[in-house]
C-alpha cells in the first residue's frame, strides 16, 4: 500500500502548486524493485530521486513499511519514517531558500562557474550554502 499526500501553505488549488503523483509512484515503483538489505536505502534512494525530479520540494515526509520482514520471528510488519525539511536560510542575507546541499541542489551550476578559492573563501566565511542572488556576485 502506498500514498502521496501534498500540503499546499496557501491551500490555493492551483496545479502548479503540486507535483505529479503518476511521477511520484512510477519513482517508488522503480525503487521498490531493486534488490535492497535495507529499507533505509530504498528510502534515500527514492528521497533522491524525488529531489532530482522535483526542483521546488521543500518538505519530505515518507515511510516504508514492510511486511513479514526475516527477522528470525513473526513479524507482521517493520515500518521506517524519514522527514526532512530542504528550506533553509542563506548564510550571507538570511533569505529563505531551498537547499539540497547535494549533487541534485540547484546551484551545483552556478558553483562550478566561481573560482575555487573564491569558494573556499565563501565556506569559511558564510555558514551554511547561500541563495541565488549571492551566489550569481561572486560566479561572475
Amino acid at each position: 500500500m502506498s500514498g502521496v499526500q501534498v500540503v499546499l501553505e496557501d491551500g490555493i488549488e492551483k496545479i502548479a502548486n503540486t507535483i505529479n503523483y503518476e511521477t511520484v509512484y512510477e519513482i517508488c515503483r522503480l525503487q521498490m524493485k531493486q534488490p535492497q538489505k535495507l529499507l533505509e536505502t530504498v528510502l534515500d534512494n527514492i528521497l533522491l530521486m524525488l529531489k532530482w525530479q522535483f526542483a521546488t520540494i521543500q518538505t519530505v515526509k515518507m515511510r516504508i513499511r514492510k511486511l513479514n520482514p526475516p527477522v528470525g520471528g513473526t513479524v507482521a510488519w517493520s515500518l521506517i519514517e524519514k522527514e526532512i525539511s530542504l528550506v533553509s536560510q542563506c548564510g550571507r542575507c538570511g533569505r529563505a531558500m531551498i537547499c539540497y546541499n547535494d549533487a541534485t541542489c540547484w546551484c551545483q551550476e552556478l558553483r562550478e562557474k566561481i573560482h575555487p578559492r573564491t569558494m573556499e573563501m565563501l565556506k569559511g566565511q558564510f555558514k551554511g550554502c547561500l541563495c541565488e542572488r549571492c551566489l550569481k556576485e561572486f560566479s561572475g
